[in-house]
């Protein structure tokens, strides 16, 4: 499957990490309390990102979310971002819009010039990051999602594992990175399904990845949703504020949740490009006339 340009309607809703996040916020809301929850979310917001973040849009305007996909496998790691998405959400026709942006992505990071989108998470967190998306689509973004995957093995072992189809046999690397997995229907507990989500060895490359991240959140999602999970909630709610950092209060999530109800379809983008060599080095070398046509689209412009 090309990386370029895509743009095609999925039934089921939004099946990627803004579901999750926001379903979750609402768990904190039934069981902490809404000031409760809304202070307890606070902690993990990242002051100095606020700077790049835009003002939330009136209530009859799109709004923009960035979702960030991190893999921080060791303690106190600044990972690089192996997933990066934009949702437009807009409140008057209930659509949902999905661009993905390949961490590969050869951009100018603000402060570093040329280099992969994903090391702007590297060098400087998610104030850098927003930064970096900003300048290269040129779109306002008024809030932040971010995801750490390693984070999800504890809430996947807490839930009891997660079902998922795994699309093929999936084998590679070894030692504590090593990955088996066979095609089918599984249950997979929080070692297996990290497995899955950083499997690399797809010939779709990152798009293949992503949408088997978007999978997984799906899934997690999905055992949220079971009625015995709210027991679980005194274990799993320092697990998720492990593993989710985000500068939306519980007010903003429902909102938004309210904002796209009995929508029930999204439309996918990708940026289109080619693969690119540079001392050795592979990047995803970004078409520029064509990125103009897939912004003006993504933003109903």
């Amino acid at each position: 499957m090309s990386r370029r340009m895509r743009h095609r309607k999925k039934r089921g809703g939004w099946i990627a990490a803004i579901v999750l996040v926001i379903v979750l916020l609402a768990g904190f809301f039934t069981w902490l309390g809404w000031e409760v929850a809304d202070k307890y979310l606070s902690r993990k917001a990242d002051k100095e990102a606020e700077k790049y973040v835009d003002k939330p849009a009136s209530s009859d305007e799109p709004v923009y979310i960035l979702a960030l996909g991190t893999d921080e496998r060791l303690e106190n790691e600044r990972a690089r971002t192996d997933t990066i998405m934009i949702f437009r959400l807009d409140p008057k026709t209930k659509e949902v819009r999905l661009l993905s942006i390949p961490r590969d992505t050869y951009v100018d990071i603000p402060g570093r010039g040329k280099d992969k989108i994903n090391h702007a998470y590297a060098f400087g967190g998610i104030p850098l990051t927003l930064a970096t998306v900003k300048k290269f689509t040129g779109l306002p973004i008024h809030y932040y999602v971010r995801t750490n995957f390693e984070g999800f093995k504890d809430i996947v072992d807490t839930l009891g594992g997660v079902t998922i189809y795994v699309e093929k046999d999936m084998v590679s690397g070894s030692g504590k990175y090593a990955i088996n997995l066979k095609k089918g229907y599984h249950r997979l507990n929080g070692e297996q399904a990290l497995q899955y989500v950083r499997f690399r060895n797809d010939p779709q490359g990152d798009i293949g990845r992503i949408e088997r991240q978007q999978k997984f959140i799906k899934a997690v999602m999905d055992e949220m949703m079971q009625s015995g999970t709210l027991l679980k909630l005194p274990t799993l709610l320092p697990q998720l504020q492990k593993a989710v950092e985000t500068n939306m209060t519980i007010t903003d999530a429902l909102r938004l949740k309210k904002m796209v109800e009995g929508g029930g379809e999204m439309k996918r983008y990708s940026i289109p490009g080619e693969p690119l060599w540079l001392n050795g080095i592979s990047y995803w070398k970004p078409d520029i006339q064509k990125i103009r046509e897939v912004i003006r689209e993504f933003s109903g412009e």
